[in-house]
């Protein structure tokens, strides 16, 4: 499994497409540019800039499983139709 990791960086392009989304208290957009994503996060007054990279978190994924895994002594099946 892989996954977006995000870390503090200056934006100095301009993007080709962003997508903004807004939540209480902050506003999130995704700003993409020569194929690389970045982030930037308003909230209120402050604004931080963010860079991408993409990991591989297989190997901490399957721990995390094999954990949760071992920890579960029943699996339940909750038919709502009844």
């Amino acid at each position: 499994m892989k996954e977006i990791v995000f870390k503090p960086a200056v934006i100095a392009t301009r993007p080709d497409q962003s997508f903004v989304l807004k939540f209480p208290g902050f506003t999130l957009s995704l700003l993409f540019s020569n194929g690389k994503l970045n982030a930037e996060v308003l909230e209120g007054t402050k604004r931080s800039t963010f860079e991408s990279e993409v990991k591989d978190n297989s190997e901490e994924f399957e721990k995390i499983v094999n954990k949760l895994m071992k920890n579960l002594n029943t699996v339940m099946r909750i038919d709502h139709k009844k």
